[in-house]
């Protein structure tokens, strides 16, 4: 879906980032825990990010914050 998008360049990275956000966990979490499975309604909330960015929206309009020199901003 995002391979397709305007940033295909970024596709897993921002895959990464809503899926960390959907689940507010970090990279690492994902990483150890790659076996487990998305309930129905954050698999929805996450398709509804990609969705959204394939579009061509800004990710931190999507997610609501951006980072600045290792400071989250909302």
């Amino acid at each position: 879906m995002l391979k397709d998008g305007p940033h295909p360049e970024r596709a897993r990275r921002d895959a990464e980032l809503f899926l960390m956000h959907s689940l507010k966990r970090s990279r690492a979490w994902l990483i150890a825990h790659d076996d487990e499975l998305l309930s129905d309604d954050l698999s929805m909330s996450y398709t509804e990010l990609l969705e959204r960015r394939s579009k061509g929206e800004p990710v931190q309009y999507i997610t609501g914050e951006r980072s600045f020199m290792a400071c989250r901003f909302l």
